[in-house]
């Protein structure tokens, strides 16, 4: 057999004064930001409670408020980082109505009938009847539809995960409400200022419109239906936090709103 031939090693360098080859760091991907634009709608059940302001009106018209439907609807745009931090902005309209029953305490006119008779010499020579009108206390029930508007600019930050197609999602976040008594009744006091009366609200100068500060949370359920839509659904709770812009000292109501929403979203861009 033939000997193994060992070759020298191609360096003109000792090992000790080695020098390491610079190799460039590998090229790693940026993290996608995804954009997105979607249509929301929602059904919510509210009720409201009345705050600030005379004392017994708020009391009194808490006590006419009771549970009612509200549906919504609207557009909402943001983004989505590759580790699946978002933040979205948006815009919703919601309409409602509720019952307003109210008991009034009035003064209402009272007819009675009085007898009088004409005496001479103990003999009754004429009688005759006269009405006589007296305001005596009574009670009034009043029963009408009140119409609500709110339209709502949320902002929500969010985290969002899954596998497959299948995803779920937590947001949380404010948002600002323009809540406005479009129609219907409210309550003042009378001239004397110890009872309580109903009056239309297209009959006083009050003004309708509330804007508060409310906090929202969501827990969702989505599913991608191609590579560019998405369809959420999920349980939201939304409640009012404290009014922005108040021009009187008239009470004014504060929501609480849970309910189902439901957005179908179109991914807009990727880079």
């Amino acid at each position: 057999s033939s000997d193994l031939l060992i070759r020298p090693a191609l360096t003109d360098r000792s090992t000790g004064a080695a020098d390491p080859v610079g190799l460039s760091a590998p090229f790693m991907a940026r993290e996608r930001m995804r954009w997105w634009i979607g249509l929301d709608i929602g059904s919510y059940a509210e009720t409201r409670k009345w705050h600030g302001g005379d004392v017994m009106i708020a009391q009194a018209l808490t006590g006419t408020e009771k549970s009612h439907p509200v549906w919504g609807t609207g557009l909402s745009a943001g983004l989505i980082s590759g580790k699946g931090w978002g933040l979205s902005i948006g815009i919703m309209y919601c309409a409602s109505r509720s019952e307003f029953r109210h008991v009034d305490h009035v003064l209402a006119p009272m007819d009675s009938w009085v007898p009088y008779d004409l005496l001479l010499n103990d003999q009754v020579i004429a009688n005759y009847t006269e009405t006589v009108t007296v305001l005596e206390p009574a009670q009034e029930q009043v029963a009408v539809e009140n119409r609500y508007s709110t339209l709502r600019i949320p902002l929500e930050a969010s985290w969002q995960h899954g596998m497959g197609r299948w995803k779920y999602r937590a947001a949380i976040g404010p948002a600002i409400e323009f809540n406005t008594l479009r129609s219907g009744a409210t309550l003042e006091r009378d001239a004397d200022g110890d009872l309580l009366s109903t009056v239309d609200v297209q009959a006083t100068n009050r003004k309708r419109t509330t804007v508060l500060m409310t906090g929202s949370v969501a827990l969702d359920l989505g599913y991608a239906l191609t590579e560019d839509w998405q369809i959420w659904a999920g349980p939201s709770y939304a409640m009012g936090l404290f009014p922005l812009s108040r021009s009187t000292n008239y009470p004014y109501a504060m929501p609480a709103r849970p309910g189902l929403h439901a957005r179908l979203c179109y991914m807009l861009l990727f880079h």
